[in-house]
C-alpha cells in the first residue's frame, strides 16, 4: 500500500486530466464584463480575431476566470482600470489556450508600471521583470505597444508570461501533465537547437538577437516570434516550430481550426 501511495504522483501524470474551464461559469451578473472584454478584445488582440465563435467563447471563459482572480495594481501613480486589465491578462490566456491548466496559480500578482521602471533586483531600469516569487512586473507602454504593432515579434506580455510558464512548470504541482511531458521530450531538442544558434557568430537573422542571452531568454523570444509571425518561424525554423507547438499545445499558423495542434 505505501508503495502505491508513493507511486500515485508519477502514475496520476498518465491519467486523463480535467480541463480547468470548469473553473468558472458565467452567469447574467457577468454580461457586461462578458461585453467589454469581447470590444477590447476585437480591437486590440489579432490572436482572439482569427478565433471561431466556439473558440472566442473559450477564450473569453478562461479570461473572466483570470480577471477575478488574479491581482494587478498600478505603481509610479499608474490608474490601471479594467480596460488594461483585460488586454493584459489576454496574453496569458493566448499562450496557455493549448494548454488543460492555464491558471499559472503560483502567479497571483501582476504590477503594472506606466513606463520603464527601476529593478532593485538587477539594479537597472527594464520593462518587464518576471519573479520565481510568484511576480511579475510590467511597463504598461510597452504591453500596449506589443498589440499595437503584432508584426515586429516584440510582445512584452508573452515575453513574461513565458517566463511565467517556465516558473510555474519548474514547481512540478498544478500543471498541465502533457504540457509537462512534452517539456520533458522536446524542451532539451529546443536547447540543442538554441545553443547551435548561440554558436553562431550572429546567430540566427530571422530571430532577435536579446534571445541568444540565455535559455530562459530563448524561450521567451521564441515565444514572441512563434505567435507574432508563425508562417515565417515555420519556413525559417521548421525543426524549431514544430518543438514550441509541442511545447505550447497550439499551432498559431493554423487559423482555421483555433490554432489547433495534433500529433
Amino acid at each position: 500500500m505505501l508503495f502505491l501511495i508513493q507511486l500515485f504522483p508519477y502514475v496520476r501524470r498518465f491519467l486523463p486530466q480535467r480541463d480547468e474551464d470548469w473553473l468558472f461559469q458565467p452567469t447574467s451578473k457577468h454580461q457586461n464584463l462578458l461585453k467589454l472584454c469581447q470590444n477590447i478584445l476585437e480591437r486590440q488582440n489579432p490572436y482572439y480575431r482569427q478565433l471561431s465563435k466556439k473558440g472566442k467563447r473559450r477564450f473569453i471563459k478562461r479570461l473572466m476566470y483570470l480577471i477575478l482572480n488574479k491581482t494587478l495594481v498600478g505603481y509610479h501613480n499608474f490608474e490601471l482600470k479594467l480596460q488594461e486589465a483585460i488586454l493584459i491578462l489576454s496574453a496569458q490566456v493566448q499562450l496557455t489556450f493549448g494548454m488543460q491548466k492555464f491558471s499559472l496559480p503560483h502567479f497571483k500578482k501582476i504590477a503594472v508600471y506606466p513606463d520603464i521602471f527601476y529593478s532593485n533586483y538587477l539594479k537597472a531600469d527594464v520593462k518587464g521583470l518576471t519573479s520565481g516569487l510568484g511576480y511579475i512586473n510590467i511597463s504598461w507602454k510597452h504591453s500596449k505597444e506589443g498589440y499595437e504593432d503584432y508584426t515586429d515579434n516584440r510582445n512584452l506580455l508573452l515575453h513574461e508570461f513565458a517566463h511565467a510558464l517556465l516558473v510555474q512548470l519548474a514547481r512540478k504541482s498544478n500543471n498541465d501533465y502533457k504540457i509537462e511531458r512534452a517539456f520533458a521530450k522536446y524542451g532539451q531538442k529546443a536547447l540543442t537547437i538554441f545553443e547551435q544558434l548561440k554558436a553562431r557568430e550572429k546567430g540566427h537573422p530571422y530571430l532577435r538577437a536579446y534571445g541568444m542571452k540565455n535559455k530562459h531568454e530563448f524561450f521567451a523570444v521564441c515565444v514572441e516570434h512563434f505567435f507574432e509571425s508563425p508562417l515565417q518561424f515555420q519556413h525559417e525554423l521548421p525543426q524549431l516550430y514544430a518543438h514550441y507547438s509541442k511545447l505550447l499545445g497550439q499551432d498559431p499558423s493554423s487559423i482555421t481550426t483555433d490554432y489547433s495542434y495534433h500529433d
